[in-house]
């Protein structure tokens, strides 16, 4: 399987990149992080395709994903979940083994709590399952965006048995240093391109178990 992931300066064409690699023939889905650029990328596809939008591409924002790809086919009976919030918990004091940890007294999830419930509730090999059952490549947009345990739960689909390409940016990156170290440890040496005249850094994947 091709995995690869391009760190590239904002401008540089990244997301047209990502849109021209999209095709009728192969399922894909697609994970971006912010509104704005799921906008962009929705827009850029539409015109791509004349118009239309092809049944085999799936676009969708990365909680989102988590919450209805990754989180309700699998925990939605256990928990029970109302949906989920956008909101830090306020109780400093719930531990990790508590309910009030992850989720509010209303039934909400608590959205930066999602990756941690699919991990604790040893979901994740079945989400990679069910990635390679449904789609033949996995894309995600503003990779440097992600940090903390959802870096973890990235890391952790990067070994599922699909095609993948994780795009991000060098400047603004969220992820703290060692986060972004131990991804590029992952990697075999980088290859520096020029796209559209802009430096670019493509590594090839090594998943290590």
């Amino acid at each position: 399987m091709d995995k690869t992931v391009m760190f590239a300066v904002a401008g540089s064409g990244k997301t047209t990149h990502i849109v021209n690699s999209l095709s009728r023939e192969k399922r894909s889905m697609v994970i971006t992080y912010t509104i704005a650029n799921y906008e962009n990328l929705y827009r850029k596809i539409i015109h791509k395709f004349d118009g239309d939008w092809p049944e085999n591409i799936v676009l969708m924002r990365y909680f989102l994903f988590l919450y209805s790809f990754c989180y309700k086919p699998f925990l939605s009976d256990e928990i029970k979940a109302r949906g989920i919030i956008y909101e830090e918990n306020p109780n400093r004091y719930a531990r990790q083994t508590d309910r009030a940890y992850f989720i509010t007294n209303s039934g909400y999830l608590y959205s930066n709590r999602l990756s941690f419930i699919l991990e604790a509730k040893h979901v994740i090999s079945d989400v990679q399952n069910r990635i390679a059952r449904y789609f033949d490549e996995f894309i995600v947009d503003e990779v440097q965006d992600i940090a903390g345990r959802d870096f973890n739960f990235l890391e952790r689909l990067m070994e599922t048995n699909v095609n993948q390409l994780f795009v991000g940016i060098f400047i603004s990156i969220h992820s703290t240093p060692a986060e972004m170290e131990m991804l590029i440890a992952n990697c075999l040496s980088p290859k520096q391109i020029m796209k559209n005249d802009f430096p670019t850094k493509v590594f090839s994947l090594i998943i290590r178990h």
